[in-house]
């Protein structure tokens, strides 16, 4: 059993076509699905709005016996949210000075010292406060670089001579270089690729895996949190690499299916 923090953010998803909203965030919905797969001990820990959604989002991850060690900072920071309109995500109603000011309080390090694995986001807005887990834990983080926006390539080397794992949702460089950066940093390097299914990268050597089609696709939201949450139960648990990536696709096309990023996520 490891024990295994979620950190980032804490927010809500909302659905004007549906009016409908609902939990999310990369940290709380890998912590969920985590939590949900079991064998792992897992802690969520995350920024925390202080409007008229803290509330209800307390509530939501205590109803779903998540371990949760809020970040709340000063009286004006806001919720974030995202709003998902045709397919588009808009971000919104949100104080992002909370994020890109962010500096942890030696009590919070002290917490993340008792770590196995330190998995976080690393989407603009928050990584000052992750690139300080990544200069103190980096051999234990596992990043999740989302579509690797805004990152360039001499940080990106930087990074997988950081952290544990490195994964994302498409290729910006050829199989030959995520076979000489997995094997030169000895990085672990996973790619989603939605209907082209998924890559894994590990010690110089490509693994793939063809999709798991859904037929009954809802929503994307959160399908990549849900392949890494898989991942990282099947990583942690010593599954032989054809199970993982087939564990982790059929885990990811699973969430296409109902609204929000995960199920009993509603507000």
């Amino acid at each position: 059993m490891l024990n295994i923090f979620c950190v980032g953010d804490v927010g809500i998803d909302t659905y004007p076509n549906e009016h409908k909203s609902y939990i999310g965030g990369c940290a709380y919905n890998v912590a969920f699905l985590l939590n949900e797969l079991g064998s792992n001990k897992v802690t969520l820990i995350g920024t925390l709005g202080l409007d008229r959604w803290t509330g209800k989002l307390i509530e939501k991850i205590e109803s779903h016996n998540i371990p949760f060690i809020p970040l709340k900072r000063t009286e004006d920071n806001l919720t974030l949210k995202i709003t998902h309109t045709d397919g588009e995500k808009a971000f919104g109603h949100f104080e992002d000075k909370l994020l890109r000011e962010f500096q942890w309080k030696t009590s919070e390090i002290e917490k993340l010292d008792s770590a196995d694995l330190l998995i976080a986001p690393y989407f603009e807005e928050i990584r000052p406060m992750v690139d300080s887990i990544i200069d103190l834990h980096g051999d234990k983080v596992v990043l999740d670089l989302h579509e690797v926006k805004h990152i360039s390539l001499e940080r990106f080397n930087e990074l997988a001579s950081k952290v544990k794992i490195l994964h994302f949702g498409n290729k910006f460089e050829s199989d030959e270089f995520y076979i000489r950066t997995s094997k030169m940093s000895d990085v672990i390097i996973s790619i989603t690729l939605g209907s082209l299914g998924s890559e894994l990268f590990i010690n110089g050597v490509k693994y793939d895996c063809t999709p798991l089609v859904s037929e009954n696709i809802v929503d994307t939201t959160g399908a990549g949190d849900a392949y890494l949450s898989r991942f990282i139960h099947g990583y942690s648990n010593g599954e032989t690499i054809e199970n993982l990536l087939e564990g982790s696709n059929q885990y990811g096309a699973m969430a296409l299916t109902y609204f929000g990023a995960t199920p009993g996520s509603q507000l």
